[in-house]
């Protein structure tokens, strides 16, 4: 979302989606200092709404004509923040949601960085086997055990496992 908001806000008639850039941040920030009391949240919201009204307002559909695919964009965006208001600001009033995907792609970039070098994987066993090791080391980050120390541990048959939650 940041990055289609920036993509977006180089146009000078798009600065809606700079202001709604910085509020998206502005919210997390604010979010994850301290649980937000609901009028603060409401605040918020209220801005966003009135920055997706500006963003509308700013990308109506031309006269007898389609849009070009930079007005696409732009309205697309603001269109998408309308009607994904609950999911978009989530991460808000519930922090265990985290703000952006970020984890996930990079979770991901290292299966796509092998597909573009090689091309693709052998067979469809490999790139499970190969899921599951990214996976499993993902996971020992997460809990603050290196990689290194998890494969040690594997080989010499101690296997880690992340600590059962209760």
């Amino acid at each position: 979302m940041l990055r289609d908001l920036a993509s977006v806000g180089v146009r000078p008639d798009q600065g809606w989606a700079n202001d709604m850039a910085a509020l998206l941040c502005e919210m997390n920030h604010a979010a994850h200092k301290r649980r937000l009391p609901k009028a603060k949240l409401a605040g918020f919201l209220a801005r966003y709404d009135a920055l997706v009204c500006d963003g509308l307002a700013a990308n109506p559909q031309p006269p007898h004509q389609k849009r070009d695919a930079v007005e696409k964009e732009s309205y697309n965006i603001a269109r998408a923040l309308q009607k994904l208001r609950t999911e978009a600001t989530l991460f808000a009033g519930e922090l265990s949601v985290p703000m952006t995907n970020n984890e996930a792609e990079r979770s991901l970039r290292m299966a796509n960085i092998h597909r573009k070098v090689s091309g693709c994987f052998q067979s469809e066993e490999g790139a499970r086997h190969f899921a599951t090791i990214r996976s499993y080391l993902a996971t020992a980050r997460k809990h603050d055990v290196g990689a290194l120390e998890v494969l040690a541990r594997l080989f010499r048959g101690d296997v880690w496992m992340p600590p059962a939650r209760t």
